[in-house]
């Protein structure tokens, strides 16, 4: 009897399950990175923060990002960069919402519009630096 081959996996399947591995580790490492940083600064009324906490909060959305880029341009190795890319652009305009809205959640409006360009170049950095360290790296 000959042995049976396994079914191939749709094309599909590897840059949806790295998308959703890279949103994965940019929502954990910002919510927990958020959280540190709140009892680290010992913030007391989050309607009104200081510039140390906004700049701490951009540097957790850019660690986030380039650990997410990072995860899944290692995920599509061998693949273009369009899944990068579309990881880029999910939570980059989801933090303009709050610019479109006009919210007043109590951040200025320079953080407003300078958090999503970070977390946009923080994701496709770390996407790049994944693809040079793989070009990089001996055939072994």
């Amino acid at each position: 009897m000959p042995a049976s081959v396994a079914p191939k996996a749709p094309a599909f399947l590897r840059p949806a399950l790295s998308l959703l591995a890279g949103l994965g580790i940019f929502v954990a490492i910002v919510f927990l990175g958020t959280i540190a940083t709140f009892v680290l600064m010992q913030v007391r009324d989050p309607l009104h923060p200081t510039i140390g906490l906004l700049v701490a909060q951009l540097v957790v959305n850019a660690v986030g990002a380039l650990a997410a880029g990072l995860a899944t341009g290692r995920m599509t190795l061998g693949r273009s960069l369009y899944t990068v890319f579309v990881l880029a652009l999910i939570p980059s305009m989801s933090s303009v919402i709050p610019v479109l809205k006009g919210s007043s959640t109590g951040e200025p409006q320079w953080f407003l519009l300078v958090r999503p360009v970070v977390i946009f170049l923080a994701v496709l950095l770390g996407g790049a630096l994944e693809r040079r360290r793989a070009h990089a790296e001996p055939i072994t």
